[in-house]
């Protein structure tokens, strides 16, 4: 895709210019590991794992040791999506747990809402429906402690739903689903 060519290009460019300014070409800088990371989100959502993984990964090993928790939860929850693609369930979790770490730490309900349905959602992949519903009433938690009215994952809740085989709910949760894309 040519907007992901020159998307890349750019990145690219970014990447050239910070390790420029290391003498050993070794560097760890915020810009550099932002740059590494939207590297691999481009390669993730073409589809190309792999090079998604190790850009991903050397944006984890660009970023400073005492460097910005927030980044490192972000990639974190960058590469627990990627592992979750590929059915690689455990190294998924692995990097859902860093997230939950450094999101307690840095008290941020959203991304502790976001591992929950992210950990629903990969026990759902995997067919264990009682972890799944498990994860789900800990994101509904998370989400009304963020001071929602309601829990908004509707498409979450209709494919646990499905899964459970209960098609009416389901079929409720996607058109409550569609009601808030469409506003």
């Amino acid at each position: 895709d040519l907007s992901n060519a020159k998307t890349l290009k750019y990145y690219y460019r970014v990447i050239e210019l910070r390790r420029g300014q290391s003498s050993n070409g070794k560097m760890k800088d915020n810009r550099l590991a932002g740059a590494y990371n939207n590297s691999g989100l481009v390669y993730l959502y073409a589809e190309e794992y792999p090079l998604a993984i190790e850009y991903m990964n050397k944006a984890l090993d660009c970023l400073p040791v005492n460097g910005n928790t927030h980044f490192q939860a972000i990639m974190n929850r960058n590469l627990a999506i990627l592992h979750g693609r590929i059915e690689e369930f455990e190294v998924a979790h692995h990097h859902l747990n860093v997230v939950e770490d450094l999101a307690l730490e840095l008290d941020l309900n959203a991304e502790i809402q976001f591992v929950h349905d992210h950990r629903c959602r990969l026990s759902l992949l995997q067919g264990d429906l009682d972890s799944a519903a498990v994860y789900k009433n800990v994101a509904i938690e998370y989400s009304e402690s963020n001071g929602s009215e309601e829990y908004d994952n509707f498409t979450l809740l209709g494919d646990l739903s499905l899964a459970q085989g209960d098609m009416d709910e389901a079929h409720e949760h996607y058109k409550r689903a569609l009601v808030m894309k469409s506003d």
